[in-house]
């Protein structure tokens, strides 16, 4: 949560669904809320991600190539997600999950179109597949590695907070665990 200079609490967030059925592929999400004291919040309708159908939510982040809500789990069954781009620009392969979300406002950042950070441990859940195979049936040895290899501390930007390139870049790899 941030306080803007105006004085608006700004809170960025990951909506968990404790009552998922496994048939809801789209439930839980990467959601936002504002505030004018910090107590009574409001979640105002983005426009940005799809939502069964309709973008009037506030869901301002999905991993989902057409801005889609699903699961990670869903979308690393599928092989979808966000191009994974490494500390040299390159693209290393897919992110479909966000763990640790961080958002932060840096006006020191002289680009106006990065002024909001958002910072998350981020992974292709494929690289889970020997641990699950249930969960992630026909995954290769060699797509774990390249999924293992995507594992790390990732960087997207933002003018508003709300629409972000959806481009991360890696800001470093993953040492261990699967928490920054």
């Amino acid at each position: 949560m941030i306080q803007e200079p105006d004085g608006l609490f700004r809170m960025w967030y990951f909506a968990f669904n404790t009552q998922r059925r496994f048939d809801q592929l789209d439930v839980g999400g990467y959601a936002y809320a504002e505030s004018h004291d910090g107590i009574h919040w409001h979640k105002p309708n983005l426009g940005v991600v799809e939502f069964r159908g309709s973008k009037r939510n506030n869901l301002f982040y999905s991993c989902h190539p057409q801005g889609k809500n699903l699961v990670d789990e869903e979308l690393a069954r599928r092989g979808l997600g966000l191009p994974a781009i490494d500390e040299h620009g390159n693209q290393i392969g897919v992110i479909n999950n966000l763990d640790g979300l961080t958002v932060v406002r840096d006006d020191d950042d002289p680009d106006p179109m990065r002024r909001y950070k958002l910072i998350a441990n981020m992974q292709d859940h494929r690289m889970w597949a020997p641990a699950y195979p249930k969960r992630y049936p026909g995954v290769s040895p060699e797509q774990v590695a390249r999924s293992r290899a995507v594992f790390g501390q990732y960087m997207d930007t933002s003018p508003d907070g709300i629409h972000w390139t959806r481009k991360p870049r890696r800001l470093v790899p993953a040492l261990g665990g699967d928490y920054m």
